[in-house]
């Protein structure tokens, strides 16, 4: 994470220092505040540009930003390769559907492990079965019971 602190840092540094040169009325002193306006706006294009390229080993301090990961969720981007990520990030599926399996099937992952572990003690799997209503209703996925 050290490398993105410094370069998004130096941005920031850049960007305040060049707002404080610009209430001097010096001429020269607009010129630098300008220059370190378009260089922390610079700095910035570029990370958020290297952000998507996280999976190459020499960049893969992106992966593990909090900022950058917030970014991403935003754009709805996520990385899909052949090799395993070196942080996962899990959720649940929050108020919808405690399960996450709806926001896996939106993604159309191909493969999809759920350990229920909700409080079910009839052992009725409601839960579960809630999740497959919901599946259906939206039209994003089926379940098939080879019991039926």
């Amino acid at each position: 994470e050290f490398p993105l602190v410094a370069v998004g840092g130096s941005a920031y540094i850049f960007f305040i220092v060049a707002g404080l040169l610009s209430m001097s009325e010096e001429e020269q002193s607009c010129a630098s505040a300008y220059n370190l306006y378009v260089t922390s706006v610079y700095l910035i294009i570029v990370i958020f540009f290297l952000s998507f390229f996280g999976f190459a080993p020499f960049l893969e301090f992106f992966v593990h930003s909090p900022m950058i990961r917030q970014l991403h969720m935003a754009l709805r981007y996520y990385h899909v390769s052949n090799a395993p990520p070196s942080m996962m990030f899990v959720s649940d599926g929050g108020v919808q559907d405690c399960t996450g399996v709806l926001q896996l099937m939106r993604r159309r992952c191909s493969r999809i492990l759920l350990a229920l572990a909700a409080a079910d003690p009839e052992d009725d799997l409601e839960v579960l079965r809630a999740t497959i209503r919901m599946a259906a209703t939206l039209k994003i996925g089926s379940f098939y019971d080879p019991k039926r």
